[in-house]
């Protein structure tokens, strides 16, 4: 769902490193909204390689510059790189909602990529050393699950015992939706931690909405240890929409 545009394939290998940097002209750029830039190197095969990304929000103006973030890598001979421009990229970033996307001009629009030309120095490292895995033993295993309408996930990790005594156990919940442009999230945190009789539970929850103006927040926190509840919070504010 993206404007792309391939270069052709590397005649020899090229090391990039650097900030790359996308200056965009644009016709009917509108205040708030978005440009996003994607870098991804194009194998042979087809499969691509996400290299480096960046947003920049508009201020109207017919020129935007998109910094993306720092890349090192090196491009193999016969490999393309390709460029790819949206103007959202959910759920990475929160997308500007309303907001009629421009037109993008291609004859002076362009890309400067950070091209490294200095001759390598030879690196090598020594055999990784790491320490052993502490013990622990699986009371309950895991596994993730589809939230019904395909619009998140839930990831149980499932409930361990380590060398020490200590049990954990811990769930998450993510939700994403858009419902007539407008995006919802919601996540949940479920932590057990336990030893014996002491048993303790903590249960995080928030939401996120948003509109032309700003972005609603909702965060809840509930505490427990055994059957009595120690905490009940929750949080509300709300963000305005930056259009600056």
């Amino acid at each position: 769902m993206s404007l792309t545009f391939d270069t052709a394939p590397f005649s020899e290998d090229a090391s990039l490193l650097g900030v790359p940097e996308l200056a965009v002209d644009l016709d009917g750029a509108v205040a708030g909204g978005q440009i996003v830039a994607r870098l991804c190197e194009v194998a042979p095969d087809g499969s691509s390689l996400l290299l480096s990304w960046g947003v920049q929000q508009l201020d109207g103006a017919d020129r935007a510059r998109v910094r993306l973030n720092t890349i090192g890598h090196r491009v193999r001979a016969g490999h393309r790189l390709r460029l790819a421009v949206a103007t959202s990229y959910w759920p990475i970033v929160w997308p500007a909602t309303g907001i009629a996307a421009p037109r993008l001009i291609t004859g002076t629009s362009h890309l400067v990529l950070p091209v490294w030309r200095a001759p390598g120095i030879p690196v090598s490292f020594e055999e990784p050393e790491c320490a052993e895995q502490a013990a622990f033993s699986v009371l309950r295993k895991g596994g993730l699950s589809t939230i019904d309408g395909g619009t998140g996930r839930r990831t149980d990790h499932g409930r361990v015992r380590h060398a020490n005594g200590m049990e954990v156990e811990t769930v998450f919940i993510d939700d994403l939706t858009i419902d007539e442009g407008f995006p919802t999230v919601r996540c949940v945190r479920q932590f057990e931690l336990a030893r014996g009789d002491w048993q303790t539970r903590m249960e995080v929850s928030g939401e996120m909405t948003g509109d032309r103006d700003g972005f609603d927040v909702n965060v809840g926190l509930i505490a427990s240890m055994g059957d009595v509840r120690c905490a009940d919070r929750t949080w509300t504010f709300r963000i305005p929409r930056s259009r600056a």
